[in-house]
């Protein structure tokens, strides 16, 4: 059986860590509370909202287009041709397309 208070007190483990971990601490208890609770109705759910948190996102930056072109150029550079052209590709596809980096290297795939 979970009780709130033992959620809480798993979730804000370790206590020097950050709010943002105990609400993810806290949102995999959430989890399986709601899994525990089918089969033994005693079992709380803590509340979503309990441990608040704000997720900081970093701000991107955006290259202007003469700093690509400038990366572009020092790809141009490397050499093994292979590599300049692959990292040429790359750094224009990032730039007109507004991909990730995840994405772009995902499509061979």
């Amino acid at each position: 059986m979970i009780t709130i208070s033992l959620a809480l007190a798993w979730a804000t483990q370790p206590v020097d860590a950050s709010v943002v971990w105990w609400h993810q601490r806290l949102a995999i208890v959430r989890g399986f509370a709601q899994y525990l609770q089918a089969t033994d109705p005693r079992t709380e759910v803590p509340p979503a909202d309990l441990l608040p948190a704000k997720f900081r996102r970093a701000v991107p930056y955006l290259f202007s287009d003469t700093e690509v072109l400038k990366l572009m150029r020092a790809a141009r550079k490397i050499r093994s041709a292979l590599k300049a052209a692959t990292y040429e590709t790359l750094i224009g596809l990032l730039a007109v397309t507004g991909m990730r980096i995840g994405e772009v290297l995902a499509l061979d795939r």
